[in-house]
């Protein structure tokens, strides 16, 4: 309850703690908790008025999505719009947070979910269509924020490209946990018996 009466002070610093503060109790929280009060807490603070606390807001995010319940689709509409809005801020340092940060746990998310990150890849294909239709209804010439969002899009696909190629070499049947373990860490063949 004190958090949610600190999201709207009038100093950036008590806004920034609120986020930290979400993300450092949402383990320690009624499990129900997560998707409902810390969630409506660090939804609200991804549209303040200042970077500085929509960064620590997407950074908390993405750890409380790892709390997340993965039968949960009606939250995961939720925070693909606010994975949306961060990747398009205004302010780099949102962005830089939404793309390294906040799509990794997200696509991870999603693939369990959804297995084949079909969710994260369904997401990019309908912003690039979007892109391109309003593209095409303003003349057909690219502005400079239209880049801006083709080059946050490509970012995004990487991301979920990286997480896909890693689910099916941790999947494949012809790859040793060994050889996996050596090159990509301690991972394990989920289809080993």
């Amino acid at each position: 309850p004190q958090c949610w009466e600190q999201i709207s002070d009038k100093h950036e610093e008590r806004r920034v703690l609120v986020a930290e503060s979400c993300g450092a109790l949402a383990e320690y929280v009624k499990p129900e908790l997560c998707p409902s009060l810390i969630f409506s807490i660090l939804r609200q603070l991804t549209e303040d008025r200042s970077a500085l606390v929509r960064e620590a807001a997407g950074r908390n995010l993405a750890y409380l999505i790892t709390l997340f319940p993965v039968n949960d689709k009606q939250i995961y509409s939720k925070i693909e719009e606010i994975i949306i809005r961060l990747l398009y801020d205004s302010d780099t340092s949102v962005v830089k947070i939404a793309t390294s940060t906040l799509c990794s746990i997200y696509c991870d998310w999603a693939h369990a979910i959804e297995p084949n990150y079909s969710l994260p890849l369904q997401l990019w294909r309908l912003e690039i269509e979007l892109l391109i239709k309003n593209i095409a209804a303003v003349s057909g010439k690219i502005t400079e924020q239209q880049t801006s969002k083709f080059e946050i899009q490509n970012n995004f696909l990487q991301t979920g490209a990286n997480r896909f190629w890693q689910a099916i070499l941790i999947s494949s049947p012809f790859f040793e946990s060994s050889y996996l373990n050596e090159n990509y860490g301690n991972v394990q063949n989920k289809n080993k018996v």
